[in-house]
Formats: structure tokens, sequence, C-alpha cells
């Protein structure tokens, strides 16, 4: 923007204006600028720096509104419908921190008939989500609630089977009080939802929060990243795809794009310009929040960086992935049912939904409801290397796949679609003393599954705690190990 700068010749010195009229000696003097010449250049400069701070932040008001609103539309929809919390409680806990500045101004609209919610800030940005019987809910863009019966049928889900907790083997492997002392401090750790453990399979020791239990299906957000790398294993089993496998999409191969594998996807080294960085104004914002295609709109972004040069976290890579596994088995409603038939009943995990977009794409970066018994399930078929009571669901090679370092990861280590652990890191100094062995999936608001084949441990820790070091997740882990008693330990009563 050009800005006129007003002259300083009326405020030179009288004495000097005969001076001034002499061409050769003004050429020879420079022009005196005095004390209200350099008020006025710093008035300009500061008019400028605020035309140009107002100016972001209209933009920033205009792109991360919808964002926000969206995410607080399907988030008060999932966690009332399908949490069944309170909806004073919900925004509370879950969405007021993720939402930020916007929280004071946001309307809510919640209709327990129609099972909608809808967002606004004055009236500006609205986002209606609706929750559809079987699958969560879903934020409505093009389409109407009506319209969604036309792409996947309405389906209640089973009811979950009780899992009760073994006591005498929790005896046998555990030193109790110290088991005890280390859920109890979890679960006082403000946020914290659910505290799960299982020790070979059995469940061993459990703590909720107040209208919570085992079965109460909460948001997972990126640990659904680890049920779709686990979904791609499934399909390199039965020769549907492979890790290494390149040009995914036809829109693809005209570009560089052409050169992303199935790898790159899963581990986040796609170069594919999805910026995440939760301002709500990022691409990643529009991704979830403001469009109804989610995948269509991962598929149409550009590169960032050639594909394999660097890791960078960003949930369009796995949504990318999500939309190859949606291809590849047919489009959005055989894609939901596969899930379903293949991976959840078989698990028994009969609480989790892995909440779509209005076109029926499943949101497999982000959108997962499930309870702490269905991820520690899910835990088993990791701790048991793809296979549950003699059904095998992944090659043991994926899960060595998924557990392997990714080379680009070298800030935090990470595998594909799971988190691992470096004791010895100088950089990562509180996963000093955890088993190497360690590794994790991991959500927004420090939602963790934690994985420990030395010791058979599966560990669940869900809640909405926004700080990881806050959450009181790494006293867990290491509290429970250290509870885990080995053959050399008395055994506690």
């Amino acid at each position: 923007m050009a800005v006129s700068v007003p002259t300083c010749r009326a405020f030179a010195n009288p004495s000097q204006r005969g001076i001034t009229r002499n061409r050769r000696n003004l050429q020879r003097r420079p022009l005196a600028c005095g004390v209200p010449c350099a008020a006025m250049l710093r008035r300009t400069v500061l008019v400028l720096l605020l035309g140009l701070t107002l100016i972001s932040l209209a933009w920033y008001v205009r792109e991360a509104t919808p964002a926000g609103t969206g995410l607080a539309a399907k988030q008060l929809c999932s966690l009332t419908f399908v949490s069944r919390l309170q909806a004073e409680r919900a925004i509370r806990l879950y969405v007021r921190p993720l939402i930020g500045p916007l929280a004071p101004f946001l309307r809510t609209d919640i209709d327990p008939v129609t099972r909608r919610v809808r967002t606004d800030v004055f009236g500006m940005a609205p986002a209606i989500a609706v929750n559809h019987p079987g699958y969560g809910c879903i934020q409505l863009h093009e389409k109407t609630a009506g319209q969604l019966d036309q792409i996947f049928p309405v389906r209640e889900y089973a009811t979950p089977v009780t899992w009760g907790r073994n006591i005498a083997h929790r005896q046998a492997s555990f030193d109790s009080t110290s088991l005890s002392m280390t859920m109890d401090n979890a679960l006082a750790i403000p946020g914290t939802m659910a505290v799960v453990v299982t020790q070979a399979g059995e469940l061993v020791a459990e703590r909720y929060a107040r209208g919570v239990d085992g079965d109460t299906p909460l948001p997972g957000w990126s640990m659904g990243k680890t049920v779709t790398a686990v979904l791609a294993g499934m399909l390199a089993r039965r020769g549907l795809l492979r890790a290494d496998e390149v040009a995914l999409f036809e829109s693809w191969e005209n570009d560089d794009r052409v050169h992303i594998s199935m790898d790159n996807l899963l581990r986040m080294t796609s170069g594919i310009d999805i910026i995440e960085n939760k301002t709500g104004a990022d691409a990643n914002s529009a991704m979830l929040f403001k469009t109804g295609d989610a995948g269509g709109y991962a598929e149409a972004r550009g590169l960032r960086r050639r594909p394999g040069e660097r890791f960078d976290y960003t949930s369009g890579s796995t949504m990318l992935a999500a939309r190859v596994i949606t291809q590849r088995l047919g489009g959005p409603a055989p894609t939901l049912s596969f899930i379903r038939r293949e991976l959840f009943q078989p698990l028994q995990m009969r609480s989790t939904r892995f909440e779509p977009d209005e076109n029926g794409q499943f949101i497999g970066s982000s959108f997962i409801m499930a309870s702490a018994h269905d991820w520690a399930r899910f835990g088993q078929l990791l701790l048991r290397r793809g296979e549950v009571n003699g059904e095998r669901y992944v090659d043991e090679t994926w899960i060595d796949y998924m557990t392997t370092p990714t080379p680009q990861a070298t800030r935090r280590p990470y595998g594909a679609g799971v988190w691992l652990v470096d004791p010895a890191s100088d950089r990562n100094t509180w996963m000093h003393g955890l088993p190497a062995d360690a590794y994790y999936a991991s959500g927004l608001q420090t939602n963790q599954l934690w994985i420990i084949p030395g010791h058979e441990l599966v560990i669940v820790r869900l809640g909405a705690t926004s700080d990881f070091f806050e959450s009181g997740v790494i006293e867990l882990v290491k509290g429970v190990v250290a509870a885990h008693l080995n053959s050399a330990t008395e055994v506690s009563t």
C-alpha cells in the first residue's frame, strides 16, 4: 500500500529560504528536518502498521472463525449425543480450550429431537453438525441431514461387551498398592476422563471421571491415525495396496505428486502442502472443518516440498491414506462397512465410531470416538503383533513396519502411524526410564494408547488436557511399568 509522506520543506529554517531558491546550493545542502517532521513520520509509520494489523486481523477472523465454529459444532455434537456428556461440561472441557479467543463469543443451539447442533459467533460463520445413528456426528456443508440416508443407512451400534477386572491377575502381577496410587494420581489430573491398564490381555486397573465408564466413547483425535495405519495393513494383507506404491491418484499423474508413496503418507514425509499449526487459519483446519469433502480437499493440494525430503506432521497425509483405502474398498459406504465388519466387531470395539464427512469419507486422521475399553482391545491387536484370539488381522511384518523409525523424524521418533520411544534421547529427556520397545498412539488433548510389549502392557489415557507435560501421562506410564512385578520381585497382596 503506497503511503504519501509530507514534505519537510515547511519546517526549514526561514533564514535558509533564500539559499533553497538556489538549485546549486540545494544540491550541496540537505534539507533540514526538525522535530515536527520526525513526529509526522512516526505517526505515518504507526498508521501504516495499524492498517496492516487490522487487515491481518480481519483476514484471520475471516479464515479462523468458520473453522472454530465448525470444530465446536462437530465436537459438541459428538460429546453430547455419542459420549452423552452434559453440554456445559463438554464445552468447558473439550471445546473452549481449542477455539481460544472465539470461546467467549460462541453461541450454541442443541436440538435433542433432531440431534442437531448449531454454532455461530454473533450470527456469523454458522456451523451445523448432526448425529447419524451408528456413525457418530457429521458436519453439514452442502448436504442436509435427510441426504445422509442416501449415503449410508441408519445403523445402531450393538451393546458393548462387559469387560471385568481380573483382581487375581493384578495381585499376582503388580505391586497393588503402587498401581492403585499411580491410577489415583492419574485420575486426579484436571481433564482426565478415563485410565485403563491391561496386562497379558487381562484388565487389571481402571479409573473414570464422573459420568464416564469403560464403554463411554470419547474423542481420540489423532489416535485415529494409528487405526488408519492398521487398516492400510489389512488391505496390504489382502493384496489391495503396498507401502511402496506410488501414483496413488489419477490427478497426481502429471506432476511431482506422482512420487508420493503410501509409505510417505503413513510416515508423514509426503511433502503435501497441508500445514497443521492449530491456528484455525491453517490448511488442516480448512480440510477438517470448512469443507464437506476432506479427502478431495487433501488430494487437490500441491506440494510444499519433495516427497520423502522431510518429516512434517500433518493430518493431511493420513487423510490421503484414508482416501486411498476408501477408493480401494469401492467407496465410502463399503469402506465404513468394512471397518465395522472386519475390525471393530471382531475386536468387540462396539462403542467405536470412525466419524465421516458428509460425503461418507471416514476422517482417518482425526474423527474417532472410542471408549477406553475399546482402545484397550485395539491395543491387544498391536501387542499381539496383528493377531487376536487366533485371528490374524495384519501381518507381523506390518507391525514391524509401523514400529520402524522414520529417519526424517529427528526431533521426536515416529514410525508409521505411531510414535516411538528413545530412552537415550538428549532432546526428549522425558523418555528416560521408559522401556525401549514402548510405542504409542497420540491425539489432541493428550489422548494416548501405550503399547509396551516387554511387559505385555496396554495403557489407555483419555481426556482433555492440552499440555502433554501437565497431563500426568508420563508419570502414569512409568508408574505402571514400575508397579509391574517380574519373576524376581515379591508378589504384592
